[in-house]
Formats: structure tokens, C-alpha cells, sequence
């Protein structure tokens, strides 16, 4: 998820991105109903949008191709997941004694409504990040995540907006350190299939579990180790869905001519994506189903991918670079924060959940940093490490035309306060930075 050039009038906007299922096994069923599931997901470049502005009193507007299928009155419009996202985290935050004042969000809707591609649990993962941001505050990511359950089994995933793995009824998260970008089509013949109805239509709900390649110390996955990888998995939920909406054949038809290397419908439907080799093969694929399926909705994408920032030499680095900072005076900095050029982010994404969340720290070590960077109770100034990062990438090199920062001048604890964790991470053994 970012931010980029924005919709007028708004202090800044975020991209919901689309959701793509590459896989998705039911591999059961709880006691409660609810279906346990292993699903490998990425995330397109492209997606919806969220306007955010500080105002007088609360507003909802939207826009967009797909604007028209969203409920602005009544109690259907009380149920959009921006809203509740919005109310939920209000709450929140309002218990807790933290201002969450009035604001303007403007949703641009450019995902169809339903299709299988995450577009309602991206668009409230985006509303959470965003009014935090607004709101200058921010809620532990535990917290944070418990808020997104509430909201829908996907949108904890939608959070993390990068190639991951999801088990449970979603929010048990595995995140992979690298994942290839694929040149992806996502085309939907604005069909609309009822996921309720197509879990009752399952003919099994006890399926062969997901399975993912393994790297090699010798040998890492190479893109086309994941696509054929891709190729051999399943989603469940496809043939009843073919059976409801006998248009999905059609698609997966019209694909399959247009020389995709892997296609596969996305969650319940009745969106399909196909990955290409190539992206002139993509978008030659995409120019040719445009013209011959005008009233399909097709999106020419590329996932967004993960990058693997473990480097011994970046890690001490990071350290070196905070001791410098801790006898700075940071009041006097004008901190340029990164928001822009998505590789980037996702790269500086990854690394801030390596230095708090990595599973090699001990319970202990994750407790005694979480008692140095949060606040109060249970709001954590995740911020914080993201302004020491951004200093830390801004002097070792983004493209200059890939730079798009907004000012941010008050940083001075900022940095203290991470620096303050540095006996954490130097300490000895596996949560050490350096190690």
C-alpha cells in the first residue's frame, strides 16, 4: 500500500491495491462455520483510492468506474467497510484518550464491486493506515490487526499489502522474504457470484494443503520456479463457481488463447488473473481481449514484490547510522519522508517489519522494545523506526526520479527513542542486527 500523486483537494491519498489469490485450498472447516484455508496472495500495483482531509464534520464521497454499485443512503451504506474502518479505529483510539477528529474520505472506486480481488478489504486496510497518518498517531500492529478481524477474514492480509501466505480463516500470516513480480492480467466479466453460496457448494472442504518451493542455499527461487510452482496449485472455490456463472468458462477460455503462461480465477469470482511471461506479452493480451470483450473489466498490472533486505552490510549500517544520529539535535532536521515509487516502499515496508516483527527475536527481546517505543498502553509510535528508515534510504540511494516526499520536521524523538532500542537488537544471539 502508498501513497502517490493524489486526488485533489485531499492532504494526501493511499492506493487500496487489487487482492490476487494465486492459490486458495479449503483444507477444513471450524465448529463455528467458518472454513480453514491456505491461500498464496499477492497484490497488484493498482487499485482503488483513498482521499484523506482533516474537516469540520465527517464526510463520505466517492468516484470512480465502479462508484455507482456503492450504497451512499440507508443502512446498506452504513455496512461499507471504509466507514466502519473508519468508526472502528475511532473508537479506538477515543477509549484510549488519543483524538480522532472529523474527517473527508473520498473513495475512488476503481475495483468492481465483489469480483474476488480484495477491493472492499483493501480499501479498509487503507482507511486504518491512513486516518493513523491523519490522526498522527499510531495503534500497536496486534491491536491494529485485531481492529482489521473485525472487519473481514481478508483485510488483515490487506494490511500487509506484499506477497504472503494465509492460513486459518485468514489471519494466520506468513510474509516471504522474496517474491518474484509477475506481468499479470485481471479480467472480470462484471459478473457477480455469491461467495456464501459457493462455500455451500463445495464438494469437499478437507483438500490437500498448500505447497510452496523451498530455496537452496546454492540455489534461490528464480521467477520461473514460482510460476511453474504457481501452475501445479488449485483454487477450491473455482468449479462452483464455474457452475454458477457459466461466463468464468468463457474468460478462462479467452485466456488461455491469449498465451498466458499460469491462469486461475481469484478468491470466490469471478475475477481470473493470468501471469505472462513477458510484459509485451501482457499488454499485447490486454490490447487484443479489449477489443474483443469491450464490456469485460480488464486491469494490466504487475504484482508488487517482496525483497528479501537482510544484508549483513545494510544491518550494520542501520546501526552505525542510529548511534550517529542519537547525538544529533533532531529539532533542528527537516526530515524528508519517503511516500512515493512503490519498489521502494515495499522494500522499506519489509525491512521496518524485520526489525520489529522478525520471528528470530525471543519473546522477551519483542517485549523489552516494546516497552521502549510505545507510548501509552497499547499505541506504538511505529513512526518512529519508519523515520530513521526513511534517513537511513534517503542516504543510501533512491533514484531521483523515484522520489516523492512530503516535510516532516519533528523527528527528535523519533530517532532517540529507536536508538534507545539498539541494545536490543546488538544483543547477542539471533536478534542481534549484526549478527
Amino acid at each position: 500500500m502508498k501513497t502517490d500523486a493524489g486526488i485533489p483537494g485531499f492532504a494526501f491519498t493511499r492506493v487500496a491495491p487489487a487482492k490476487i489469490n494465486l492459490a486458495l485450498h479449503v483444507v477444513g472447516q471450524r465448529a463455528d462455520g467458518y472454513h480453514l484455508l491456505e491461500s498464496l496472495v499477492t497484490f497488484a500495483d493498482a487499485g482503488d483510492r483513498i482521499g484523506f482531509a482533516l474537516s469540520d464534520e465527517d464526510r463520505f464521497t466517492v468516484s470512480g468506474r465502479f462508484s455507482v454499485d456503492l450504497p451512499l443512503t440507508g443502512e446498506a451504506a452504513a455496512s461499507n467497510l471504509v466507514l466502519k474502518a473508519r468508526d472502528l479505529l475511532r473508537a479506538y483510539l477515543t477509549d484510549r484518550g488519543i483524538k480522532a477528529g472529523p474527517v473527508h474520505l473520498h473513495l475512488e472506486k476503481n475495483l468492481p464491486v465483489a469480483s474476488g480481488i480484495g477491493g472492499g478489504s483493501a480499501d479498509a486496510a487503507a482507511t486504518l493506515l491512513g486516518l493513523l497518518e491523519l490522526w498522527e498517531t499510531s495503534v500497536h500492529i496486534d491491536r491494529l490487526k485485531q481492529i482489521a478481524l473485525k472487519l473481514g477474514a481478508d483485510v488483515p492480509m490487506c494490511l500487509d499489502g506484499r506477497p504472503l501466505i494465509a492460513r486459518g480463516i485468514g489471519d494466520e500470516i506468513e510474509r516471504f522474504a522474496e517474491f518474484p513480480s509477475f506481468p499479470i492480467l485481471i479480467v472480470n466479466p462484471l459478473k457477480a457470484v455469491s461467495t456464501p453460496v459457493i462455500f455451500r457448494m463445495l464438494a469437499s472442504k478437507t483438500n490437500p494443503p498448500l505447497t510452496v518451493p523451498q530455496a537452496h542455499e546454492d540455489r534461490p527461487l528464480a521467477t520461473a520456479d514460482w510460476r511453474d510452482a504457481i501452475t501445479g496449485m488449485r483454487n477450491d472455490l473455482e468449479p462452483a463457481a464455474r457452475a454458477i456463472e457459466p461466463e468464468i468458462d468463457m474468460v478462462d477460455n479467452a485466456l488461455g488463447a491469449s498465451g498466458a503462461r499460469v491462469r486461475r480465477m481469484s478468491g470466490s469470482g469471478a475475477s481470473y488473473f493470468a501471469i505472462y511471461g513477458t510484459t509485451a506479452e501482457r499488454d499485447t493480451a490486454a490490447l487484443a481481449m479489449s477489443h474483443q470483450h469491450p464490456d469485460w473489466y480488464i486491469l494490466s498490472t504487475d504484482s508488487i514484490p517482496a525483497k528479501n533486505l537482510k544484508l549483513p552490510g545494510m544491518r550494520a549500517q542501520f546501526v552505525d547510522y542510529l548511534e550517529g544520529l542519537a547525538d544529533h539535535d533532531y529539532q533542528k532536521e527537516n526530515w524528508q519522508v519517503f511516500r512515493e515509487g512503490m519498489t521502494q516502499y515495499d522494500e522499506l515496508d519489509y525491512t521496518i517489519h524485520f526489525l520489529y516483527d522478525d520471528t528470530d527475536l525471543s519473546r522477551d527481546a519483542k517485549s523489552y522494545v516494546g516497552d521502549i517505543l510505545y507510548d501509552m498502553d497499547e499505541v506504538v509510535a511505529v513512526e518512529q523506526i519508519i523515520a530513521s528508515l526513511d534517513a537511513i534510504f534517503d542516504q543510501y540511494g533512491l533514484a531521483e526520479t523515484d522520489r516523492a516526499y512530503i516535510n516532516k520536521p519533528e523527528w527528535t524523538s523519533v530517532v532517540k527513542m529507536t536508538a534507545r532500542a539498539l541494545p536490543i537488537f546488538r544483543a547477542n544471539g539471533r536478534g542481534s542486527l549484526t549478527g
